[in-house]
């Protein structure tokens, strides 16, 4: 089974190797996105095409240090250049120069190399021809520095002195390839959603959003359809599951209403001028399954999705059972 060691070795290898990461990581490249950015920097060494490629080998290598970075970095260039000058393996000058480097370079390298990786696996890595996103979240601590704990700080119910920074990220990746597409970092005080309403520009039509209950509310969904997006979502777990209710399509399977939420809900990242526009109800399929691989427990997984709703919903039938059921449908 793979590893992130083995994709660690396998990317790291590749980076004097493929063509395509030579192109993301071509220097000349990420100086044109320094300036967009505007960032300025004197000609050294340490410029930001190097200072990238170093920030990279850094995050790659198990210590993360970054005196492991610039190592790996000098053996990349002594391998690729036998004959070029190398600076000293002290790594304070790299320090300085990831500091200054702007974080839109970063971004700019991110949706650079999602881009060319959709494009090099093509339809094949598609779901019915559409690109389907997947979004989660995550929370990370961080070394206990006061700098962290001002930017990130720990939660409330650690006593102060004995916790670290916590950060919390939201990320969208792509189904096919697995690449990262956007990512959102906050503190604990940012909310799941909120990171992810920050990313709903990413979403175009035709795409198609699979995420956990938590993502499951009203808003987010109306805001993807209106986007064009179809949402494949986990039932959350305060809404009925009640299957008697709705337009029946098969078995398992439904046609169900939802209306829109009475009050406005402040936390929900619209004005309550731009709630109210929202439509007053919206038609969604319910599927219930209970089908699980093979090795794990059997449980009951009810989705909900926007995907496939037939424009003109069959009518309900019901079938009479004959000894002691009643009618069902």
């Amino acid at each position: 089974m793979s590893t992130i060691a083995h994709w660690t070795r396998r990317f790291k290898s590749a980076i004097g190797r493929s063509e395509s990461v030579r192109t993301v990581l071509d220097p000349e490249r990420v100086e044109h996105w320094c300036r967009e950015a505007g960032h300025t920097w004197r000609r050294s060494f340490w410029s930001p095409g190097p200072t990238l490629l170093c920030s990279l080998l850094q995050a790659l290598n198990a210590s993360k240090s970054l005196r492991a970075g610039v190592a790996d970095l000098l053996s990349h260039l002594v391998a690729t250049d036998p004959a070029r000058e190398i600076p000293s393996a002290d790594p304070s000058a790299f320090a300085q120069a990831r500091r200054r480097l702007p974080e839109r370079v970063f971004d700019s390298v991110l949706r650079e190399t999602a881009g060319r990786a959709a494009a090099l696996a093509g339809d094949d890595r598609r779901w019915r021809g559409r690109r389907v996103v997947v979004v989660d979240g995550t929370c990370v601590s961080m070394p206990d520095e006061p700098e962290l704990q001002d930017a990130f700080p720990q939660p409330e119910a650690q006593a102060a002195g004995c916790g670290f920074p916590v950060a919390r990220a939201t990320a969208l990746f792509c189904w096919g390839t697995g690449v990262v597409l956007d990512l959102r970092i906050g503190s604990l005080r940012d909310s799941e959603l909120g990171l992810f309403r920050d990313m709903l520009d990413r979403f175009g039509p035709g795409d198609v959003v699979l995420a956990d209950r938590h993502y499951c509310s009203y808003v987010d969904i109306a805001r993807l359809r209106e986007r064009g997006a179809d949402v494949v979502l986990r039932l959350h777990q305060r809404r009925s599951t009640d299957f008697r209710q709705g337009t029946r399509l098969g078995p398992e399977d439904r046609l169900v209403a939802w209306r829109r939420p009475k009050r406005w809900p402040p936390r929900c990242g619209l004005s309550r001028e731009r709630f109210e526009a929202l439509p007053e109800e919206m038609t969604l399929r319910m599927v219930r399954t209970t089908r699980t691989p093979k090795g794990f427990r059997s449980r009951e997984i009810v989705l909900v999705t926007t995907s496939s709703i037939p424009r003109r919903p069959r009518p309900t039938t019901f079938l009479r059972c004959t000894g002691t059921g009643g009618p069902s449908s």
